[in-house]
Order: C-alpha cells, then sequence, then structure tokens
C-alpha cells in the first residue's frame, strides 16, 4: 500500500515530540484543484498554532497564509466554507472564550 503525503505528514508530527495535531481540515484554498491542509497544532506548552499546508505535485509546502488567531480555551474543528459567495474557500474557526469549571459547558464563543 503506498502511503499518502497526509499519512506521511502525520507520521513526521508523532516523531516530533514538540508538536501535537489537534484538528484539521482540507480543501481547495488557493483555486489550483488540488487540497490544502489547514491544520489547528497544539504545542507541549498548552498554546495553539494554526497552520496552512499547500498541496504542490506530491508535497505539502507550508504557506504564509496570515490567520488571525484570538484567546480561546478550546478551538472547535475548523471547517471550510465560501462564507462570503466569492468562489473562494474561507477557513472558519469556532472557538471557546469563556468555559464553565463545573460543567465545562462553553459560556462565551467566537468564530473566526
Amino acid at each position: 500500500m503506498t502511503r499518502t503525503i497526509i499519512q506521511d505528514y502525520y507520521l513526521a508530527l508523532k516523531a516530533d515530540p514538540v508538536l501535537c495535531v489537534d484538528t484539521t481540515a482540507y480543501g481547495d484554498l488557493n483555486g489550483d484543484c488540488a487540497a490544502d491542509l489547514f491544520m489547528i497544532t497544539k504545542l507541549k506548552n498548552g498554546s495553539s498554532i494554526f497552520e496552512v499546508y499547500e498541496a504542490f505535485g506530491k508535497e505539502l509546502v507550508k504557506t504564509k497564509i496570515p490567520i488571525p488567531t484570538f484567546e480561546s480555551d478550546k478551538y472547535g474543528a475548523p471547517l471550510m466554507q465560501d462564507m462570503d459567495r466569492n468562489g473562494k474557500l474561507d477557513i472558519v474557526i469556532p472557538g471557546c472564550s469563556k468555559i464553565s469549571k463545573s460543567t465545562n459547558v462553553c459560556l462565551e464563543s467566537k468564530i473566526i
């Protein structure tokens, strides 16, 4: 069985003790008809970073697409949807900025 680019990437991340992929989404972000990968990566210190990898042939290359961040105790699963109907996918990230300590329920949420 041939491994895919994403399987290779996950194997590399598992070998790196600093990173842990929290959640992913994929879609064509740059209009080249190839699936790009969006990841929320949790660092060992508990903070999260957003990363985008564009597909170029058989390789995934980290891009410089600016992604706004916001304070959040927990990020939900990102999704890609054309929110403004301009023909390009947008990355939608739900986040919870305040969680009840007694019930673990989100009390204040944000979407970017």
